[in-house]
C-alpha cells in the first residue's frame, strides 16, 4: 500500500458464519481464550486485542484463522474477525507512517476444531517460508516430536560446549502431552536444562512429558 492519510486506521475484516463464545489469540509460547461477546464493560475493552501468528475462531467441526507475519492487533466481535493493518498516526513523527508498506496475512478455513496441525503449523510455514536456491542439499532434522502439538521453537549451538546444541520444545495446544522426540544421527544424549543451559536432568527422549503450554529445554550432545 501507498499510504499517505492522518488520523485514519485501516483493518480487513471477514465476515464468517462461525458461532462461539470464544475466540483463541495466540501469544509466545501459547495461546488464550477471550469473549467474542460485548456484554460487559470488560468485554467492551477488548474492542482490540494482541494477537501474534494467528487468532482462530472455531466450532467442534470447523473453523477459520486469519495468519500473520507482522500485524499483531485484532477485534473479534461476534463472528466477525478484522485484522488491524495499518494507521496514520502523527506524534511524535507527522510522516512516520506515510509511505509504502507491505502486508502479509492469509484467510484460512479449516476442517476440524483448533489444533496444532489445522493453525499453528500454517501460521509457522507463513511467518518461515521455504528458501529455494539452485543445487541439491539434504537436511538432516536434529529433532522431531512424535506428537503434532510439540513445536521445536528454536534450535541453537550449545553455549558452553562445541559437541552440544540447544533445542527449545514447548506444547501449543493447552492440553497435558506424554511424546517421544527422535533426534539426528550421532546423537549421544540428552538432558534437561534451564533457561540458561545449566543441567537439570537426563532427558528420556523415549518419553517426554509436557504439562499444558509447558517449555522445555535440552541440551543434546553428539
Amino acid at each position: 500500500m501507498d499510504w499517505q492519510d492522518d488520523h485514519r486506521f485501516l483493518k480487513v475484516a471477514f465476515d464468517t458464519t462461525v458461532q462461539s463464545d470464544y475466540a483463541r489469540f495466540e501469544i509466545q509460547y501459547g495461546n488464550v481464550l477471550r469473549p467474542t461477546t460485548r456484554n460487559t464493560n470488560v468485554d467492551k475493552a477488548k474492542f482490540e486485542v494482541l494477537n501474534h501468528k494467528f487468532t482462530d475462531l472455531s466450532e467442534t467441526r470447523s473453523g477459520v484463522a486469519i495468519l500473520n507475519d507482522g500485524k499483531y492487533a485484532i477485534s473479534v466481535n461476534g463472528s466477525q474477525m478484522r485484522l488491524s493493518l495499518h494507521k496514520g498516526g502523527t506524534r511524535p513523527d507527522f510522516t512516520g507512517d506515510h509511505g509504502r508498506h507491505k502486508v502479509v496475512y492469509s484467510f484460512l478455513p479449516h476442517t476440524g476444531s483448533f489444533s496444532a496441525q489445522n493453525v499453528i503449523k500454517p501460521a509457522y510455514e507463513l511467518n518461515v517460508p521455504a528458501v529455494v536456491g539452485r543445487g541439491g542439499y539434504e537436511a538432516v532434522a536434529l529433532a522431531v516430536p512424535e506428537k503434532d502439538n510439540i513445536i521445536v521453537e528454536s534450535i541453537k549451538p550449545c553455549e558452553d560446549n562445541e559437541k552440544a546444541f540447544i533445542a527449545r520444545l514447548y506444547e501449543a495446544e493447552g492440553t497435558y502431552t506424554v511424546t517421544g522426540v527422535k533426534l539426528a544421527p550421532g546423537a549421544k544424549k540428552a538432558q534437561i536444562t534451564n533457561m540458561l543451559e545449566e543441567v537439570i536432568e537426563t532427558a528420556d527422549t523415549d518419553s517426554l512429558e509436557f504439562r499444558p503450554f509447558e517449555i522445555k529445554t535440552i541440551k543434546i550432545s553428539y
